[in-house]
This record gives C-alpha cells, structure tokens and sequence, in this order.
C-alpha cells in the first residue's frame, strides 16, 4: 500500500496535468452548468410573459428574496421623476388639441377661409393623434423610449414654430397633421415607460400619475387658449406651444434614460445614454483600460523576473527538463481557471451573475440587442392585439367609456353658451372643474389599484417582497385585481350622465352642472387608468404597441361620437341624448363582465401559443 501511494505521488509529480485534471474534474461538480449559466443571464432577454414565473405564487412567498433580482434599480424618486416626464409628455397631445378650439374664429376670418376647411383641420390632427401611436409604439418596443420621445418632440417643437409663422392654408393643414404626427407618440411610449419600470404592486399607481397628464391636457387648453387668442392673437397659441415643448425636449434630452427592458434590463445595462450616462461610461471605461494596462505591465515584469531565474537555474538542463517547466506552467493556468470559477460559484449566493464573470454573455446579449435594435418596426403590430378576446372585451369597454366622456367635454361648448350665455373665455374656465376631477380621479384610482392587487396577493400568500420584484404570475387573476371594482365607478357615471343631461335640460344653476362634471371626469379617468393599467399588466414587453391599440380604437370611436352630438341633441333635446348615451355604455358594459370570467382563460391560452412558438 505504501509503494503505490508513493508511486501515485512520483507519477502525480512527473505528471502534473494529471492532478490539474482531477482537481478541475471534482471542483466542476459544485460549478453550475453552462445551461444554469446562460438561461440565468438570459433570463431578461426571454419575453417577459414567458418567464419563468409560472410556479405557483405560494412556493415563492417562503422563498428567500435575495434569490430574485429587483424589478427595477431606478429609486422612488428617480422613478417619479421618470413618471413625471411621460406624463408631461402625454399632456401636450390632447393639450395640443383643446387649446386650439378658440382660435378657429380667428384663424378663418385672417386666413379668408371657410369654416368648414378650418373644421378640417381639427380632423385631421384628430385622425393622425388615433394612428400615430401605432407606428410610434412599435418603434418604441424595438429601438427603445428614449429615441422616440426626443426624435418626436423636436418634429413637434418645429411643426408649431412653423405653424405660428403659416400664411396659408395648405401649410396650415400640413403642419397640423405633422404636430399630431410627432405629439400623439407620448400616448403610447408613456405607457410603456411606465411598464418598464414599475412593478405590477406599485404600478395602478404611477399610471394615476401618468394618465392625469392627458386628462388635465383635455381640461386645460380650452382656457388658456381662449386667454391667448383673444389677448395676444392665435399664433401665440403656437409659439407658447414651442416654448413649451422645448423645456420639454431639453428635460428629456438630459434626465430622460432608457428603459425598454430588452435592452436595459431592469436599469443595470447601457443603451441609449443620457449625456451624464455617457461621460459616466466613458469615464468608468478609461479607468478600466488604465487598470488593465497597469496590471498587464505588473506581469510581464513578473513573468520577465520569473523567467530570467528559471532561466538561470535551468541553463544546463535538458529540452526534456524545459518541456516539464511548460507543463507545470499549464498546470498554473489551470488552477487559475478553476479559482476564477470557485470565485463565481461564491458571488452567486444570491442567485444573481457577477458582471465580471459573464463577459461573454454580455457581449452575446449586446450583440442580440444591437440587432433587435436596428430591426424596423410592425407599423400594424399593434392592430395584431385586436383579435385577442381578452383584449377585445376590454378595449370596448374602455372606448366606449372614453366616447361617453367625449360627449360631455365636446358639447359643454355650445350646451353652456346657449344656456349660460358665456363668453369663450367663461367656457374655458367651466372646463377646470372636470380637470379637477381628472386630477384627483388620476391619484385615487391609482391608490385603489395598488391596494386591490396587494389585498388579493395576501390571499394567495404572496409576499409583499415578491409582488415587488417578480412579473405577475401566470395564475395570478390580475383581471380581477384591476377591473372588478371599476363596477362601482361605471355605476356612478351611469347615473350622473342621466342626471347632467337633465339638469342641463331643466336649466338650473350652472354651479350643478359644473359639480357633475366633475364627478363624470373623476369616475371616467378612474376607470381609463384601470384599462390602461391592466393592458401593461397583460402586454409588459410590447407595453407601447398594445395602448396604442387601445388610443386607435377609442379615438376613433371618439371622433364617431363627436360627430352625432351635435345633429342628436337638436333631434332628441339634451335630457333624452344624454340618457341613450348612459343606456348605450350601460349596455356595453356586459364586456366586463365576460373579461372577468373568461379573461384568466384567454389570457392563459395565449401563453401557452406564445410558450409552443418559442420552442
């Protein structure tokens, strides 16, 4: 027995790659495999409804949290600062539209041109605010938010410098359809902001925030634009407009970072950088290379004293001799290799890959994102969404709710000049009451939303730590979290549009009219951010693309609206127009109904295609 221990040692001296090997063999049992390596690096890059979520919400509620990374590195204030620049964003697009309705006298009496080409202009900027956001989401989805948002508002800041300069019609017209083009991107790329960096327990929240800038752009336009028309001329409604836009622009250009998921993860990677992004990256990389330089220089030094001893001691040796130094130098490079690998298994306790130790799945997955990146985009890609049930139900039930609230902002003009005897001016006030509800409607219905999908994450046992950091379960009836208590908001619009209509009929005091316009906008902004909030939920990888689905089929459903209030009202009177309209979204609403039964089912049907085609 002593013999052979002592020939196992001669030999393992003799052959020292031997005992690298064996070392290597047995360390590599507790190394993870390169499959456990890549699907964890990976895991961001796959689509987000196919992640590897599916486990029951219950085996991850014990689970320790360190294992998950978090859903976003962004701060609560850097996140509301984010929120706070897509919802500005969002305001100039409907704003845009609202503050030109008291020009439109004055434009055609110094254009010489007729009121039903300066109607057209409305129209048009109506047709392009409902189509746009399909080209802009999806291009968003795929090159990323912060290129849309700046490339967008610098079309939309020279279109009204153009149009506060236009001396006739055709340029008018054009420069309209060019202002929707570039402003109505924001309804969608929003949205998806919001989906990029907000978790599905704190996201009803941040799409409150988001959702109140349309609702106070719809609200705050009549006045201010009736204020600047009839004080300093129509063009200065362009020219604050461009003011306006290029604060905006100059915002997003220098405090705006990208957030598209499949190219920044969670926050942690690095595309389309902000100017500080840059000189931060640029910086850190100068250091790095000063670094490696460094050390590079360190060891040849110590690989050139090395060599020169051995070179002293082995001057009178054999080739045979030289031949085992270049062996055992192998044996070096091996145990190095499996130091760096010990070093890996010990920083990934966490569950979470040390960028140092994923080089080349980083450049893998840079290189996958480059050439996602410069992929042009499905203009259509979001008319794609339309034949999923779940989503048809839904967007009925949101653009009919939208086209009902449309009804109340677009005849308050000519209902309360006529009954009221109100300048332009006293209409655009009347309009603050509604964005007021809008307002509080948006900070409300957030914070219900946010406490509706904790309270049912409770009753599954679903920690509150996981709800934060984990994409929603599969199982998860995320339909009912958003949806159910919407019940209760579309109850309360029924009745009070019913009661508006008659009020407005009967001729009470206009302070009556007013209140109820503002529980009308209150209740219907609730129930718009709930829609808007469960599509992101359903939809979080292609967020843009799907709300701007839903923005096309409730403008366009809209636009269908506006066009009958006025001819219905004059046929029907206001009391009996106003109660169709509650009968006729009454009626709609059985869609709801049918989302929150069969909705779970679609939804689950739909992963499972989506699973099938990825393999």
């Amino acid at each position: 027995m002593h013999s052979n221990t002592d020939s196992s040692n001669n030999y393992q001296h003799s052959h020292p790659e031997s005992n690298t090997i064996s070392n290597k063999s047995i360390d590599e049992k507790n190394l993870p495999s390169s499959t456990e390596i890549i699907a964890q690096s990976t895991e961001n890059t796959l689509p987000e409804e196919l992640s590897p979520t599916i486990a029951s919400p219950k085996r991850h509620s014990t689970a320790s949290s360190s294992f998950y990374e978090p859903y976003s590195v962004f701060s609560k204030n850097e996140k509301m600062v984010i929120v706070l620049i897509a919802s500005i964003s969002c305001f100039f697009s409907p704003f845009s539209a609202n503050i030109y309705f008291p020009a439109l006298t004055l434009i055609q009496e110094d254009m010489h041109i007729t009121e039903r080409m300066v109607s057209t202009t409305v129209t048009v900027y109506m047709i392009l605010q409902g189509i746009s956001p399909s080209f802009w989401g999806s291009l968003a989805d795929s090159w990323g938010r912060r290129p849309v948002y700046i490339s967008t508002f610098m079309i939309y800041t020279l279109a009204c410098i153009g149009l506060a300069h236009t001396e006739n019609y055709a340029t008018l017209l054009s420069l309209r359809m060019l202002q929707a083009f570039g402003t109505s991107s924001a309804v969608a790329v929003g949205a998806g902001t919001i989906g990029d960096i907000a978790s599905p327990i704190e996201r009803g929240g941040y799409m409150g925030i988001y959702t109140m800038g349309s609702m106070l752009g719809s609200c705050l336009g009549p006045p201010l634009g009736g204020l600047l028309s009839y004080q300093l001329g129509w063009r200065w409604v362009f020219w604050v407009l461009a003011i306006m836009a290029l604060g905006l622009w100059i915002v997003q250009i220098f405090c705006l970072p990208e957030t598209l998921r499949s190219l920044v993860g969670n926050g942690t990677g690095y595309a389309n950088p902000t100017p500080i992004q840059y000189w931060r990256h640029k910086k850190n990389q100068n250091k790095k290379n000063k670094t490696d330089q460094r050390q590079g220089i360190e060891e040849e030094m110590i690989e050139g004293s090395t060599a020169s001893t051995k070179s002293n001691q082995l001057s009178d040796q054999s080739c045979l001799s030289l031949s085992s130094d270049t062996t055992a130098g192998n044996h070096s490079n091996s145990n190095k290799e499996i130091d760096e690998k010990q070093t890996y298994v010990s920083n990934s306790d966490s569950g979470i890959l040390k960028p140092d130790c994923m080089d080349d799945l980083k450049i893998n997955r840079q290189t996958q994102s480059d050439k996602k990146q410069w992929k042009f985009p499905n203009p259509f890609q979001s008319l794609t969404y339309l034949k999923e049930k779940d989503v048809a139900a839904l967007l009925i039930y949101n653009s009919m709710q939208y086209a009902s609230l449309y009804c109340v902002l677009t005849s308050l003009t000519s209902l309360f000049s006529d009954i009221y005897k109100l300048n332009v001016f006293q209409i655009g006030l009347c309009f603050l009451s509604g964005g007021l509800g809008a307002t509080i409607g948006s900070f409300t219905s957030g914070k219900v939303l946010n406490w509706r999908f904790k309270k049912i994450s409770n009753q599954m046992n679903l920690s509150e730590e996981y709800a934060k950091r984990a994409k929603i379960d599969p199982e998860f009836p995320i339909e009912k979290a958003r949806m159910e208590i919407t019940w209760i908001w579309g109850i309360i619009f029924n009745i009070f549009m019913i009661v508006y209509g008659w009020c407005l009929q009967q001729r009470v005091h206009i302070a009556i009219p007013l209140v109820i316009n503002f529980i009308l906008s209150y209740n219907s902004t609730c129930i718009l951010n709930a829609c808007n909030t469960l599509l992101v939920d359903c939809f979080p990888k292609n967020s843009a693309a799907i709300i701007a689905a839903n923005n096309l089929t409730r403008c366009l459903l809209g636009a269908g609206a506006v066009m009958i209030v006025e001819p219905a009202i004059s046929k029907l009177g206001v009391g009996w127009f106003f109660t169709m309209i509650s009968l006729i979204l009454f009626v709609s609403r059985i869609s709801i109904v049918i989302l929150l039964k069969f909705g779970p089912k679609w939804r689950l049907e739909r992963l499972k295609r989506q699973q099938e085609a990825s393999t």
